[in-house]
């Protein structure tokens, strides 16, 4: 017999979003000039100094088409769990 975790429901809404800014923190030259290390770094920076660990929860997103499995993959990770899931043979990271 399998169990399951009772899914919890919130009824209230954030009364608080993250602000709309797309400026990086640290970023020292123009984003068309700046190397993707700088980028990646910058980047991780911002993440870090406007929604702190402690305060937000951070999940990553990953998708990809692997080509010796024949499909595609999609992935997501935080501090808490990590998952990984094949797609399908029929299936495609395209996302436009």
């Amino acid at each position: 017999m399998t169990c399951h975790a009772p899914i919890q429901f919130y009824s209230t809404v954030a009364t608080v979003f993250p602000s709309k800014r797309l400026n990086l923190t640290n970023m020292t030259s123009n984003k068309a000039d700046a190397t993707s290390e700088e980028l990646n770094s910058c980047t991780l920076e911002t993440v870090e100094e406007r929604y702190p660990v402690n305060e937000w929860l951070h999940i990553y997103t990953d998708g990809s088409y692997l080509p010796e499995a024949n499909g595609a993959g999609t992935g997501w990770f935080c501090r808490l769990f990590e998952v990984s899931l094949a797609v399908g043979k029929n299936a495609t990271n395209y996302n436009g």
